[in-house]
């Protein structure tokens, strides 16, 4: 386990058996720190405070003694969405939003060897637009803030498929355990799901909320079956993936 303490202090590694510290490591200068666990590995991404840049260093942990190493990155905004064959993936996107539009801009996708160092980089070939992507059973998924879900190879960029739910303002896609279904969630409390294999639209659900646009973007956690997820009036709920339309139980 990971956790930072104070501002400009320390990253400290610490057993998840018994809580012994295993390290620390430094935050750097003007910088902020945040831990990370991808493939089982843990990782550090500290941003840094400047203005109008979009510095990164990503730090590599080894977990038996806490120290570790600095991966080079490029000075562009980016954004670290997981694992994938033991390399670590990274989406690009511009310094311009989509015209009238909060989504971002999508440019390319970047892998890198955690041990090496080596560099994969792929250009999109097409400009996917949306809130902070998500990698999943070998899947990226974009969602845009008008419910447009777009799955894409992370290897190679091509779109597999793209649908639209008539969600507003969703979060990042969620994909269940099974790796079968896409679920998004709106300001409302409303939940799209969608087939991961062709992106049909399974089913969407009743609104759960009057706010639709608090600043906060739910999204959807899993649970023995159940989906768990707050509404932006805060309201935190579970729904029933077979019956969405039930009356939801209060968490």
């Amino acid at each position: 386990t990971m956790t930072q303490e104070g501002d400009g202090g320390a990253v400290t590694v610490r057993s998840a058996r018994d809580g012994t510290v295993r390290g620390r490591i430094p935050v750097p200068a003007g910088y902020d720190c945040y831990p990370l666990a991808a493939g089982n590995r843990p990782y550090v991404e500290c941003i840094t405070r400047a203005e109008g840049s979009h510095l990164t260093k990503f730090l590599v942990v080894d977990p038996a003694d806490g120290s570790a190493r600095t991966l080079v990155s490029p000075a562009q905004q980016r954004s670290f969405i997981g694992a994938l064959d033991g390399r670590l993936v990274f989406v690009e996107s511009t310094d311009n939003p989509a015209p009238d539009s909060p989504d971002l801009v999508y440019t390319r996708i970047v892998r890198v060897d955690p041990r090496t160092g080596e560099r994969a980089l792929t250009p999109l070939p097409e400009r996917y637009r949306g809130g902070i992507p998500t990698l999943a059973h070998g899947t990226l998924y974009f969602a845009t803030s008008s419910g447009m879900v777009t799955a894409v190879s992370p290897l190679t960029g091509a779109r597999l498929w793209q649908s639209h739910t008539t969600l507003e303002t969703p979060g990042q896609a969620s994909v269940d355990p099974n790796g079968r279904t896409v679920y998004l969630a709106g300001g409302s409390g409303r939940v799209a799901a969608l087939d991961t294999a062709r992106g049909t639209l399974l089913w969407e659900s009743s609104a759960r909320a009057e706010v639709l646009d608090s600043g906060l973007l739910p999204t959807v956690w899993f649970d023995k079956g159940a989906l768990v997820l707050a509404a932006s009036d805060g309201k935190l709920f579970t729904l029933d993936p077979a019956h969405p339309d039930r009356k939801p139980v209060p968490g």
